[in-house]
Parts: C-alpha cells; structure tokens; sequence
C-alpha cells in the first residue's frame, strides 16, 4: 500500500491510498469465495458454482461487493500507519472506476483530527479570589426561597390564565412544519424568566383543556430568519399559597428552635456558599486565561456534538425567546468547551496527572448515592479535567480581594422553584 498524508488545514487530513494490484486480487478472492456459497444458478445446488462462472456473469456486483470491503479495510490500516487518531467519519474519494483484477486502486478520504498542541504559560496565571459578605437581605431571599419551596398549589376555577399563576402545560415546537421539541407536563411561572413572553401572552386568558399557539423568531442553524411554532395546551392553573415566616416556620421547616437560629444557619451556609463561588470564580479566570494564551482551532465534528448536546440540555427560555442570539451563544459555549477540554488534557499528559482507580472508585461511589446515570468513562474524564484545573489554581498567583459581587441575592432568588406538594402542612397559610 503506498500511502501520502496531506495537510489540509491544522485539523483536516487528505490520506491518498494506492492499494496494491495483489491486494485487490486477494479481496476479489475472499469475496468470490462467500458469493459463490450464498447464490444460486440453473443447473447447480446452492453454493456448488464455480467462482468464475460468477465473476464473468455478475462482474459488477462482485466488484462493487470488493470496494465496499477494500476501502474501508485499506483505510483503516492507513491511520494505523500514519499513527492518526481521527474524530470525524471519513469523506471517500474513490472515482469512477470500480476495482479490477491485476491492477492497483487509489482512494482519497478527509479526516478531522486532533489538532497538535503546545500549550504555553499555564503555570502563574494571576487570578484574584472576591468573597462576597454575606448581607440581611441575602439571608432574606435564601429564606423567600424556602418558604417558596414549601408552597402550596390550589386549583383556580371559574377563570383562565393570569400573569403570576403557576400552569401545568403541553408544549410542543416545530419549525417549517417539522418538529423540534415536545415538552409534556410542563410546571412553570406565567411572568417568569423561564417561560418566553410570546408564550406567556398567548396562554393568558386560556381555561384548563384549551391550546394555544405562538410564533418566535429565530435564526436557524444556515443562517436564515425562521420562526419557531409553539403549541401549547394548558391542563391546569394553580395559586400559589405562601406560609408565614416566624419560629414556628423555622421548627417545621429545618427542626431549628426558632426563626433566630434558622437565620443564623442560613447565613454559615451563605458564607460557604459565597467562598465557594470565588473558588469557582478563580478557576473562570485561570481557564480564561489560558484560553487567550493558548488559541486552538476546534475540530468542526467535535464542535457540531458538543452544540447539539448544549441544544438538548438549553433552557425552554433560553431556545425560544432570545432566537438567534441564543444560538450564536451555544455555538460559542461549544467551542469554548471543547477547545478548553483539548488544552486541559494536553495539560494532563505533559504533567502526568491522571485518575488512579481508587479515586475512580470513589466518585462511582458518590455518583451511585447520588443516583446519577453517568458511565465510568464520562466520570474518568470529569474527574481528569478537575484535577488538572486543580493543579492550575495551585500553581497560579492567586491574591485575595475585596468588593466584587460573585453572586447577587436577585440571582439567588431566581433559582428554579421546586414544585410544593398539595398536603396542607403546620403553619398558617396566606395569600400573596
């Protein structure tokens, strides 16, 4: 086999293949040998024609049963001979010309790999780590949360939908007629962030068993304006019923003897909570960094998997309302990943950081407890990725500062809320 490896650009490769002519005619035996034993001709038992009869009655389809084993094979052994680690399928070339006895073919195939990387001034990175205090009115919107948490649901009768009710919908979207998404059962705020305005206006009015529609434009993944067509059918509307804040809130709520000690709880897990941020704040800025020391070009395949991943997992809000922008978005955030990911593993190797099985063990352990569907590899690679932004912040500068907000009590507040049971609990209820 001779073999010519062309860079195309830092992540594409051209493998140009000539197969030789004794290798062609070995293929052009193997397979003559398993048709001859599956068909049947006049005047002979299944699997009893002679090879050359066949050859010279189905030459095209012998031929082409030969490229279909050839190319694939040859390829295969070209990435072992180049030592390639492809991560897109291959693009083949093979001409018009199907494989013949006695002379020697040639194929083409593009391949995405993995670009080479050299991965400069990852060791004293500066970084500055901003603990947020603690204020009354963050203990405040953490105990708005819980007590939020903690409501109850009543069925509204005798009206439709009104802004701020809580509604329990079908919704499904599609685009140029084909669907996109369906979302059954839906539990959401009419007013909130994560149902988009279009939607919350066509629902409002809506009695339980009606549908509505609505209509959000959007740019698609070519570039071109396209509208996105939600149908929405409401099955319930529900009041949200809050309890009064006091000492007995506190007892029923954590087991605290009063109102006073469940503040002062909130506020040690609070303090955690904001330094615990700054950490995360302080890999944000590492990673950062490094990302604009070290540009990488990302592998368009690993690219087009990582978008389609964060396009699954994307809010309702985040797909519906902002469109375009939303997709521009994800499109980044998929890059961002999957050339952050490529550093860090190179990072990996040159330092000899790696996942011991112990470690592995362990974190099967607290996934399993956690009840977590992850496979060991996702978890191998998690655990990896960790330990070497671990080494990055140990060998960064990192200084300590004051006066920058990590995280805002409006942001906590707008944490998703967590749907309330209807049995009614101690306490006295109130309506908002």
């Amino acid at each position: 086999m001779k073999l010519d490896v062309e860079t195309t650009d830092t992540t594409k490769r051209c493998l140009k293949v000539e197969i030789a002519p004794e290798k062609v005619g070995e293929e052009f035996d193997r397979v003559l040998g398993a048709l001859s034993r599956r068909v049947t001709m006049p005047g002979f038992r299944k699997g009893k024609v002679p090879p050359r009869m066949i050859e010279s009655r189905f030459p095209e389809t012998l031929q082409g049963e030969v490229l279909e084993s050839l190319v694939p094979a040859a390829y295969r052994d070209a990435l072992e001979e180049a030592k390639l680690v492809p991560v897109s399928d291959p693009q083949f070339e093979v001409g018009d010309q199907l494989p013949q006895r006695g002379k020697p073919f040639s194929f083409q195939a593009t391949v995405e790999v993995l670009p080479e990387i050299e991965v400069e001034g990852y060791t004293g990175i500066p970084a500055g780590r901003h603990v947020r205090p603690v204020k009354e009115e963050d203990v405040d919107a953490a105990i708005d949360q819980k007590r939020r948490q903690k409501a109850e649901y009543l069925p509204v009768e005798g009206r439709g939908v009104e802004h701020g009710d809580w509604i329990i919908i079908d919704l499904e979207s599609s685009m140029d007629g084909q669907p996109l998404q369906s979302f059954p059962g839906v539990f959401v705020n009419v007013g909130s962030e994560q149902l988009p305005q279009e939607i919350a206006e066509a629902v409002t009015g809506c009695l339980p068993g009606q549908e509505a529609e609505a209509r959000i434009p959007r740019t698609a993944p070519d570039g071109t304006e396209k509208e996105v067509v939600y149908s929405i059918r409401v099955n319930e509307i529900k009041k949200e019923r809050l309890l009064v804040v006091d000492d007995e809130f506190a007892r029923d709520l954590e087991g605290f003897g009063s109102l006073a000690e469940l503040r002062q709880a909130l506020t040690k897990e609070l303090e955690a909570g904001a330094a615990a941020a700054a950490d995360e704040d302080v890999r944000r800025q590492i990673l950062d960094e490094l990302l604009k020391r070290n540009p990488v070009e990302v592998p368009g395949s690993l690219a087009e998997r990582e978008l389609e991943f964060l396009q699954k997992m994307a809010p309702m809000a985040l797909q519906g309302e902002r469109g375009g922008s939303a997709s521009n978005e994800l499109r980044e955030l998929a890059e961002r990943r999957v050339r952050t990911s490529l550093i860090l593993d190179k990072i990996a190797a040159t330092e000899s950081i790696v996942v011991s099985d112990d470690e592995l063990s362990e974190e099967m352990k607290r996934q399993k407890a956690r009840r977590s569907g992850t496979n060991k590899e996702d978890v191998r690679i998690r655990l990896l990725s960790r330990k070497t932004v671990d080494f990055l912040v140990k060998n960064a500068k990192v200084k300590e500062t004051q006066g920058r907000i990590i995280v805002t009590p409006e942001e906590a507040s707008k944490s998703r809320r967590e749907q309330g049971s209807t049995r009614r609990r101690r306490g006295r209820l109130i309506v908002p």
